[in-house]
């Protein structure tokens, strides 16, 4: 399988909430630009609708149901406010580094209950999906139901209520006039969320509303890959009854590796990204292209000369002995420290044997991971498929086979550890 680093990856399947949920790493190694999700809610300003109206209207009534809808409501402002800080702070990657996108898919009633089907599919139980599911990406899918699609189907009954919402969003952006709402818009979407939010737990309407994530699958082209925003959601897609034909013949692409092997030589100084640390992976594309080429390329070789078998025992010494020879020079190019910098910098890389029992724990359950591998092929077969076929496998107690595959990058824990608040320390840069 080829190396697919200089075609688009998506990033899937939550928003970038916050900077955390990404490494600066994955602006140096992947040349194509990542493809960013902005949160499906965003489209329910282009509809002119104020939600807050709503919110003050259940506020006033306090129904029973009115927690459920509140919790749903505070976490989607949440996440509008987290987005757009964390929009702001990557600008400067903003092409080519990054690509902000709307991916456009039905949140109806009947994509909901779809949606539970897949879900269900996995076997999954609640304390499982609640520590897979990221809760700002459940309550904006939850809230592009409420607010965005349900609005539409109370406010205009009998149309097709997706044609319209992009009707209403291609005015917006056109700059067109857009129906303005009223009070008795607000109380048919009020009697709307009496039945919706009475009728099951918010625990439940959040984990169907984050399915539809998985859903969309169907509907989007990702030759370059997926790159998870969350590890754990590769315990999600592998639990889909979906399997390689012949898994003996499918094995990890070496790529998917070496990327975690270059993460974790440069995150020390890149991550956790701040303005000071999104200007330098700017400055590094900018006048290191070639020096982050070379990186790539040893972490790469290395990758190549591992045996997919070899025990963790025996990897230490090959991985840490590799890049001591091989990957000082580059750091050191690549980085731009001065020499004491570069000193203190290796000293801390290379002395500390928990770290190279770390990276070679890493690498040698990446090669060897069966999870990774299962989730690829329920994407692929989710793409290719759908979720009809999916589920009708499930349904039948049946694993669905297919041959094909999709490659999934993530962000496996940092290594050497992070102090308590998720930071690394940083070696200081040469002046300019």
């Amino acid at each position: 399988m080829k190396n697919n680093i200089q075609s688009p990856m998506l990033f899937f399947p939550d928003p970038l909430w916050v900077p955390t949920m990404i490494s600066g790493a994955v602006f140096l190694y992947f040349d194509g630009p990542m493809l960013i999700p902005i949160p499906s809610s965003s489209s329910i300003g282009m509809l002119g609708v104020g939600p807050s109206k709503l919110a003050e209207l259940v506020e006033k009534r306090n129904p029973q149901w009115g927690k459920s809808f509140l919790a749903m409501y505070s976490l989607y402002e949440a996440g509008t406010q987290a987005f757009s800080a964390t929009m702001k702070l990557l600008e400067p990657l903003h092409d080519p580094c990054l690509k902000w996108i709307q991916l456009v898919y039905p949140h109806t009633t009947e994509w909901m209950r779809e949606s539970e089907d897949l879900v269900r599919s996995t076997g999954l139980s609640p304390q499982d999906l609640g520590r897979i599911m990221h809760p700002l990406t459940a309550a904006d899918s939850l809230a592009k139901h409420v607010l965005f699609e349900m609005y539409l189907s109370k406010v205009h009954p009998g149309e097709d209520t997706f044609a319209l919402g992009q009707d209403y969003v291609k005015r917006s952006m056109s700059g067109d006039p857009i129906p303005t709402e009223s009070d008795a818009d607000q109380t048919l979407l009020y009697e709307y969320c009496d039945s919706f939010f009475s009728s099951d737990p918010i625990e439940t309407l959040l984990f169907r509303a984050y399915g539809l994530r998985l859903l969309l699958l169907q509907n989007i082209q990702h030759a370059g890959g997926l790159f998870l925003s969350c590890p754990q959601v590769i315990e999600l897609l592998s639990r889909l009854p979906v399997e390689q034909e012949d898994a003996s013949a499918v094995s990890v692409n070496h790529d998917v590796v070496a990327w975690e092997v270059f993460r974790q030589l440069i995150s020390p100084v890149i991550d956790p990204l701040d303005e000071k640390r999104v200007e330098l992976i700017v400055r590094y594309r900018s006048d290191r292209s070639e020096e982050i080429g070379r990186l790539k390329r040893k972490c790469l070789s290395l990758v190549n000369s591992i045996h997919s078998h070899t025990p963790p025992s025996e990897l230490e010494p090959i991985i840490s002995q590799f890049i001591e020879r091989e990957v000082r020079s580059e750091l050191s190019d690549l980085l731009e420290l001065d020499s004491k910098a570069f000193r203190d910098f290796t000293v801390s890389l290379f002395s500390d044997a928990k770290t190279w029992a770390a990276l070679a724990a890493l690498v040698g359950s990446i090669l060897t991971s069966h999870d990774i591998i299962t989730a690829g092929s329920a994407v692929a077969a989710l793409s290719n498929l759908g979720a009809k076929a999916v589920k009708s496998a499930a349904y039948r107690r049946e694993t669905l086979k297919t041959s094909s595959y999709t490659l999934i990058y993530n962000l496996q824990k940092q290594v050497p550890d992070t102090d308590d608040e998720g930071r690394a320390d940083q070696p200081a840069q040469r002046d300019e």
